[in-house]
């Protein structure tokens, strides 16, 4: 047998195994990052329903954040014409008390149609308690944000969709814009806490408790610039996610207008 000849064969044979060898790396590669993208849906999608998302055995959970700044609009040229005396701007109030509420009651409600207020002002009391053992002032209740974040649980589980943004495109800036929060021409920032859950999930110290454990949830709630606050309740998670069981989806609507 020719020496030359074998020394060939060889190196053919070789390069297809290289061949092959690369090709299984590259097919392994796209495998892993397919399977990284289950693993990790929430991490790169925005908006989506959270349907067959499970947190525990007997209770479900997911929830969604987001964030919204507008910058101070410029100052209109008759306003810089004004006197200097007339665009002096007040005296600051005095930073409000970050004593921290001792108790907060009716944390571990589950929502109902019958005790929606006193869900609401728990978790309410439970967000301020957060902020004030971090050194943040606690949030006022508005009635535009009350308004906004209501209506927007409300319409999650009466469509069955969780998201911030409708499914007729409406994102939660524009909501709380309609609802009358801010002025024309006002510089402001809004921020947004939604969860939905079933079961004892449902219930404040549930809710609170598992935005606090995560940390864009977790942002919004301790963002020092809020000033205000508004949180909507309905008293059924969106059907798609529930299975049948009873829940509740909550809203947080936060803002500052400058």
């Amino acid at each position: 047998m020719n020496p030359t000849s074998n020394f060939k064969l060889s190196k053919r044979s070789l390069a297809a195994l290289l061949a092959l060898g690369t090709a299984l790396v590259a097919a392994l590669a796209a495998s892993s990052v397919a399977l990284a993208a289950t693993r990790h849906p929430h991490r790169h999608a925005g908006s989506r329903n959270c349907s067959g998302q499970r947190a525990h055995a007997r209770g479900r959970r997911c929830g969604h954040t987001a964030r919204y700044r507008a910058h101070r609009r410029r100052v209109s040229n008759a306003r810089r014409n004004l006197p200097v005396q007339e665009l002096t701007s007040p005296t600051p109030p005095a930073p409000a008390a970050l004593t921290a509420p001792t108790t907060c009651s009716n944390t571990e409600l589950t929502p109902t149609s019958s005790d929606l207020a006193e869900v609401r002002a728990a978790t309410l009391c439970l967000i301020n308690r957060e902020r004030a053992q971090h050194g943040e002032s606690p949030l006022s209740e508005n009635a535009h944000l009350l308004a906004a974040a209501q209506g927007h649980s409300e319409d999650m589980a009466t469509r069955d969709y969780f998201s911030h943004t409708t499914p007729s495109g409406e994102a939660f800036n524009t909501r709380i814009l309609a609802a009358g929060y801010v002025a024309p021409n006002r510089g402001y920032e809004l921020g947004e806490n939604i969860d939905c859950a079933t079961s004892y999930l449902a219930t404040p110290a549930a809710t609170v408790s598992a935005w606090m454990n995560s940390p864009e949830h977790r942002e919004n709630i301790l963002n020092g610039e809020y000033r205000d606050s508004g949180i909507g309740v309905a008293a059924a998670a969106p059907e798609s996610f529930a299975d049948g069981q009873a829940g509740a989806t909550y809203t947080q609507d936060f803002g500052v207008i400058a």
